[in-house]
């Protein structure tokens, strides 16, 4: 009879701790075509636009200088992988992930690194996401 209840309570412990209001929001990368770099994305940044939503992910249209203003703040919950991708005109390629890296050849393009900081400011707190973009070798 313990162990029923153990495991029931183990098991309703883990339904709660797994509600979808806890998930937090992936994103999804739009990298102009053949970018090689760092992106830097500034989040609470006043006056700057939201981020939409695609296919219920935060779309991040990055601009040739690699760095994007959005008002939206981080969301620091845990959340799905992200999506990269290459835009060039309306076609969309993927670029893959260093956890992918086994199906990748030299030269191609590969998404490194991600981390976040916080860096406060006499108005705000920004934090800010930075991808680098690079070659497999």
């Amino acid at each position: 009879m313990k162990v029923h209840f153990v495991i029931v309570a183990v098991i309703a412990i883990f339904a709660v701790g797994c509600k979808k209001e806890q998930k937090g929001i992936a994103d999804r990368y739009l990298i102009p075509d053949s970018y090689i770099g760092e992106i830097r994305i500034e989040y609470g940044v006043k006056k700057a636009p939201a981020l939409p939503l695609e296919e219920g992910r935060h779309l991040l249209v990055i601009p040739r200088s690699g760095i994007l203003q959005t008002s939206t703040q981080l969301d620091q919950r845990w959340c799905p992988i992200s999506d990269y991708y290459y835009v060039k005109g309306n076609q969309r390629r993927r670029i893959p992930d260093q956890i992918e890296a086994q199906s990748l050849k030299k030269g191609d393009p590969v998404v490194l690194a991600l981390g976040a900081n916080v860096q406060p400011n006499a108005n705000r707190t920004r934090v800010i996401s930075g991808v680098i973009v690079s070659k497999y070798k």
